[in-house]
């Protein structure tokens, strides 16, 4: 058989480029372009160089035509491109120009005017100096009400804008005192001389109608600074943009297989300690991505974990509010002196990877936000238990703190469980009682699945329910409730009246029966199939079936009377004979 044609390799980062220009003599690669679905073309073209036209035209057919869908089907509009200038990013300000194309007379934009509850509000007040111009260079006039613009005319319009880097603010006193005090708020954008943490929803407008267009994305920075790509594989569009904060500067980054943890480099802790968080973090994602439905490790779970240090103090406290998050970025914010070995930490990188795996499942009503936060506030010690991180009185010790704070906030503020999704943005009980409260339902929860046949666990249970489908409301407490009475064939009626609509505290006996069986070193059992049973107890149980079957011919040789064949039958006969 003849030689295949030898094709150019498909690069990693294919969609990520390095554009040389000149500058006094010699390249200056300050300028990234992040591309869009159709960057391949160069790829392409080497690849048909190689192939005779036969397997060249098969070639296109395939990377045009996936699933026979038409390209015009894959990105929607034209594509947007964005040029982000971060020279001045430490000075607080970044500039941004927007080029996109206009066939009805005008270009509609809009730009994000908060995001998550209320966590920052107000984006659309940072923009200035706001002009406009077409293809031939000429300024066209711009108007802007609230989170919405509009620049008239037609064709190629190029939009520019700056947007000033302070005074960001939350919606409520309370969230803005937790954004003033202790580590930077992981969603306001944060700029110095080493690194530049800019939230695509805080800083980007887009046209409207066109948030899955394609997106072309070009950043001037300083010398010495590189961009960190996310979610490597993610076709770039202005959704895909907003998502995520972008990340540039100098940075420390460690990866591996199915994800990265990246530091800023000034603050990086030294190599090897990256490395052990990284060897202690990655059995713990694992067993946080069975929740999101699938335990693959495609690029859409290729997550980088981005550690925003910053402020004053040595450790990592607990900061309670509704946590609302990115879509490939998991963000811990620390003190800059802060352990990142710490159980704090892990904790925090872990919560983090849950919320964004359970943000994939289907929306939660406000009644309903406990459980998602719960989930992560509980399942955050019982990963790192599962995946052999922790001990079984580590596991106790961490969850009996967050209880002792739902005690503690409960005396204060009597507020229910599906009341607290409100009025975890007003208060730092309720915020307690939502995430710590949660918490202790879905330990009593877990509890009390282990417990039945063929009901599994909580984790399962969040798998399953990351597949269903919910109505533009999304899951309120009577799905979920009625979701547990299918599941287990038990009613939910008196938990939920009492425990969560209701006002009654959870007491520790609804998780007292939760299976964490001290002196066993690999903690609760794995995920599999209900009722599945512990290895040392399939040692115990096979080692007595074979004593059992054994017995009959160690003792055979000392009977002097040797069994023939089939005497067991010809007792049977004579038994029912008699």
């Amino acid at each position: 058989m003849a030689a295949l044609p030898s094709i150019p390799c498909i690069p990693r980062e294919r969609r990520l480029f390095l554009r040389s220009t000149l500058r006094d003599g010699q390249p200056d690669r300050r300028q990234v372009f992040i591309r869009g679905p159709f960057s391949g073309i160069m790829w392409l073209v080497l690849c048909m160089k190689k192939l005779s036209w036969a397997p060249a035209a098969a070639l296109v057919a395939f990377l045009l035509l996936p699933a026979g869908v038409p390209p015009s089907a894959q990105v929607p509009g034209r594509g947007i491109r964005y040029v982000l200038d971060l020279t001045r990013a430490a000075e607080g300000e970044v500039g941004v120009t927007l080029s996109a194309t206009s066939a009805s007379g005008g270009l509609a934009l809009r730009m994000e005017e908060s995001f998550g509850n209320g966590l920052a509000v107000d984006l659309p007040s940072h923009v200035e100096d706001l002009r406009a111009e077409d293809g031939n260079g000429a300024k066209l006039a711009v108007s802007g009400d609230g989170d919405s613009f509009y620049v008239q005319g037609n064709g190629e319009i190029t939009v520019s804008y700056r947007v000033r880097l302070s005074d960001y603010r939350a919606e409520t006193p309370y969230l803005q005192s937790i954004a003033e005090s202790g580590p930077p708020w992981p969603y306001f954008p944060h700029a110095s001389r080493s690194f530049a943490y800019l939230p695509g929803f805080a800083i980007l407008m887009y046209p409207e109608g066109q948030r899955e267009a394609a997106a072309e994305v070009q950043l001037v920075m300083p010398d010495g600074w590189e961009f960190l790509p996310v979610g490597d594989g993610i076709p770039v569009t202005a959704q895909a943009l907003l998502a995520d904060p972008i990340l540039a500067g100098e940075f420390y980054v460690h990866r591996e297989d199915s994800f990265a943890l990246a530091f800023p480099g000034p603050t990086a802790p030294a190599p090897g300690t990256v490395r052990e968080l990284a060897s202690r973090m990655a059995p713990v994602l694992e067993k946080a991505r069975f929740l999101s439905g699938g335990e693959g490790r495609g690029s859409e779970d290729e997550l980088t974990f981005f550690f925003l240090q910053g402020g004053e103090g040595d450790r990592l406290e607990d900061a309670f509010y509704p946590l609302e998050s990115y879509s490939r970025t998991v963000v811990i914010p620390m003190p800059a002196g802060a352990d990142v070995l710490s159980d704090a930490c892990l904790e925090a990188a872990t919560r983090g990877a849950i919320r964004l795996f359970l943000a994939r499942a289907p929306r939660l009503k406000t009644e309903a936000a406990w459980f998602s936060e719960g989930a992560s506030w509980y399942l955050q010690g019982l990963l790192p238990y599962q995946a052999g991180i922790w001990g079984n009185s580590l596991f106790w010790d961490r969850f009996s703190l967050r209880y002792e704070s739902y005690r503690q906030a409960r005396a204060s503020d009597m507020t229910s469980l599906a009341e607290a999704g409100v009025g975890a943005s007003l208060s730092r009980e309720a915020a307690a009682v939502l995430s710590c409260g949660g918490a202790a339902a879905c330990a009593a929860i877990d509890a009390e699945l282990r417990t039945l046949p063929f009901a599994g666990d909580l984790p399962s249970l969040l798998r399953d329910i990351s597949g269903l489908s919910a109505g533009k409301e999304g899951l309120g407490n009577a799905e979920i409730a009625s979701f547990l009475e299918t599941r287990t064939g038990r009613s939910w009626a008196s938990f939920f009246s009492d425990y969560v609509q209701g006002g009654r505290e959870i007491p520790p006996s609804s998780f007292s029966t939760l299976k964490v069986a001290p002196g066993v070193s690999s903690a609760l059992p794995e995920q599999g199939s209900p009722g599945s049973t512990s290895l040392p107890e399939w040692i115990l149980l096979a080692a007595a079936v074979a004593v059992v079957l054994l017995i009959p011919f160690l003792l055979e040789p000392y009977t002097m009377r040797p069994r023939k064949p089939g005497f067991l039958d010809k007792k049977l006969r004579d038994y029912d004979r008699s």
